[in-house]
């Protein structure tokens, strides 16, 4: 899994950010295939400064290594693209936050039908704390 003296590193893939990379280099070195990564040069300093990069970065192999590095690839292209699964997550946290938002309406009703009113505890609450500081202002003035 080290650079062979003799191979050339050949460019392998572009991908667009830091996450992408590590993806890519994990599998390839689960094959023990070499890999080295570089950041296109606007990249370099955006990861410089922020600790990552989604200028592009671009993965190297050996080039003996080049057509075994490419099949990896391939089943790594054909994996959910980035877009499809923030698209699925969106959608999961839409649904829950539309059951949630259910469930906290019927709580609601629920609670209002047993109180009387959301209000109540809350106005007692408030009441009880200005009853509170006129008792302290009066026994200040004294």
């Amino acid at each position: 899994m080290e650079k062979s003296q003799k191979a050339n590193e050949v460019l392998l893939i572009t991908v667009r950010n830091d996450l992408q990379a590590a993806l890519v280099e994990n599998l390839l070195k689960e094959q023990n295939i070499y890999c080295a990564k570089r950041h296109l040069p606007m990249g370099a300093i955006a990861s410089l400064y922020t600790g990552m990069s989604n200028l592009g970065i671009d993965i190297y192999v050996n080039e003996e290594d080049l057509e075994a590095a490419k099949e990896i690839i391939t089943v790594y292209e054909t994996m959910i693209s980035e877009e499809e699964l923030e698209k699925q997550v969106l959608e999961s946290i839409e649904k829950e936050d539309a059951e949630t938002s259910k469930n906290e309406d019927s709580a609601s009703n629920d609670y209002k039908e047993a109180k009387g009113g959301i209000g109540k505890p809350y106005q007692f609450a408030a009441g009880l704390l200005l009853l509170l500081i006129i008792l302290l202002l009066l026994r200040i003035l004294r």
